[in-house]
């Protein structure tokens, strides 16, 4: 015995009972949609806020690296300027 061909669209994945089931359907599916965007929105921010904390990690690095160089070379010149006073005195020791 041949079927009827069936006068519904072409989408015959789903059938509903009751045009509420439908509309619920589509409700839970857009909540799917939301709820996977959200996640996906959540993930970036976090990847964004992952390399924020990392830059900033590096960029307190950079500073702190800067800070110990200055201090060192005004430590070398601090040496250097003692030298330069202890041959002065040493040279007007000799003079006299």
């Amino acid at each position: 015995m041949r079927q009827q061909p069936d006068s519904r669209p072409a989408d015959r994945s789903v059938r509903y009972d009751q045009p509420d089931q439908e509309i619920d359907a589509l409700t839970t599916a857009s909540n799917t949609t939301d709820t996977i965007s959200n996640r996906s929105r959540t993930v970036s921010l976090m990847k964004e806020e992952l390399a924020r904390a990392h830059i900033d990690a590096r960029l307190s690095q950079a500073r702190e690296l800067r800070r110990s160089y200055s201090l060192t070379r005004t430590r070398q010149l601090a040496r250097r300027a003692e030298r330069a006073t202890q041959q002065a005195r040493l040279l007007l020791a000799r003079a006299l």
